[in-house]
């Protein structure tokens, strides 16, 4: 079952993801979202025998107000920090969405070439069974290969059920795309109470877990016993994880977004002992004060409220990166710019589209992809230029366009942000 989850007030994407096993018949949804707030979600469910579904209509939520209090953060820093960090790039995302659409492509169009395999092997009594049930498919379409397989492992008695499932599929796709995720579940009566996933790209892999305690064993020590080194629960209605702080050694620094006020209590803290992300501070003295390079950024990100048709040079993000270089003449202050888009082809052939990011006037990262009728490819950029503080303000556009058909578009939900840091 894949989801999505937007913005009630203007529709914008917050977040996307996926489960495995849909027969759980729920599961909590955190990422980027925020308190009090308006969403609406949809799903859509994905077999293992690939066919096309259709999405659910958009339903109406309100989240809980469960916000700290100002003696514990800036919700509005924090909501800043979480607007850029998911402007960024999702690979994982991709790589399940990507899976998931050459899946229903399988399903709604007619393959060159599929084959699946089926088994099942049960044994019953009265009231009890067990049951072992194998799927296995491969297609190749005009534009991807695929294969995929899931085998579970069902024992039932009455109403008490145990199951374990074990999946994996495969995409490899004509414009060079590769993707691989596997997954182990297990659970009861209907729900997941434990489960592994590995997913990878060509450069890239995540591994999630889901479960309540994570242990390991030295063997000889502890009588061969495991020691649970994190649990995982919730503390005032909100996911939280807890490490088992017995004999704990860290060789290194700590680095951390975030420390709830009043949890550390010391006499004496070195010099160059803290470092974190952002911090609140009611009453401050300070007899010195020194900023370190970088320590000072500039954020920019825009979300593409509505698709934008082509049809000749259209810009589909433009923008500028305003920063006050006050003191910083001469000094070289880098500019990470990143894209995510999303081009689809809703005409009766292959189009053509031309996509380019400019920096200051300057192209900076240009290509040409292809898409058939009625796909789609995801545009993704990032530069890093470099430009030198004035002593005044620099003003620093920033452009993303596309020349490509009427019958394309990009598409509602693309993403891109800029962030400045100041030496």
């Amino acid at each position: 079952m894949q989801f999505e989850v937007r913005l009630a007030s203007d529709g914008s994407s917050v977040t996307r993801g996926r489960s495995d096993r849909p027969t759980a018949g729920n599961m909590i949804i955190t990422q980027s979202i925020l308190p009090a707030t308006d969403y609406e979600v949809r799903a859509q469910y994905v077999p293992s025998s690939p066919r096309d579904m259709l999405w659910s209509d958009w339903i109406a939520v309100t989240t809980d107000d469960i916000r700290f209090s100002l003696a514990d953060f800036d919700a509005a820093l924090n909501a800043q920090v979480i607007t850029i960090r998911d402007a960024l790039s999702d690979q994982i995302r991709e790589a399940l969405n990507r899976i998931a659409s050459v899946a229903s492509d399988v399903a709604a169009r007619a393959p060159l070439n599929k084959q699946s395999v089926r088994s099942q092997l049960a044994a019953r009594v009265g009231d009890a069974l067990g049951q072992i049930d194998d799927v296995r498919t491969v297609a190749v379409t005009t534009e991807a290969a695929y294969a995929s397989f899931s085998t579970t492992a069902t024992a039932t008695w009455g109403s008490t059920t145990a199951f374990v499932e074990n999946s994996a599929t495969a995409i490899a796709t004509l414009d060079g795309y590769a993707a691989a995720s596997w997954g182990v579940s297990v659970g009861a009566n209907g729900v997941i109470t434990g489960s592994i996933r590995i997913d990878g790209g060509a450069s890239w892999s995540a591994v999630t877990i889901q479960a309540d305690k994570f242990q390991i064993q030295l063997t000889g020590y502890n009588g061969n016993a495991p020691i649970g080194v994190f649990t995982v629960g919730t503390v005032n209605g909100v996911a939280a994880i807890g490490i088992n702080g017995a004999n704990m050694y860290l060789d290194g620094a700590i680095f951390a977004r975030m420390i709830a006020a009043g949890q550390i209590t010391a006499s004496l803290m070195a010099a160059n002992s803290i470092t974190a992300g952002n911090g609140a501070i009611q009453d401050l003295s300070v007899q010195s004060l020194k900023l370190a390079d970088f320590a000072v950024t500039v954020p920019v990100a825009q979300t593409l409220a509505s698709n934008l048709f082509g049809g000749g040079l259209k810009n589909y993000f433009s923008f500028n990166v305003t920063v006050d270089t006050t003191g910083l003449s001469g000094k070289t202050i880098p500019l990470s710019v990143f894209l995510n888009a999303k081009w689809a082809n809703g005409g009766p052939a292959t189009e053509t589209g031309t996509f380019e990011l400019i920096v200051n006037g300057t192209i900076l990262d240009a290509y040409t992809v292809s898409v058939g009728s009625g796909g789609f490819a995801f545009i993704l950029s990032s530069v890093s230029p470099n430009f030198t503080g004035t002593g005044g303000v620099v003003t620093i556009p920033v452009v993303a366009r596309f020349t490509a058909g009427v019958n394309t578009a990009i598409t509602a939900g693309s993403t891109i942000s800029a962030q400045a840091a100041k030496r």
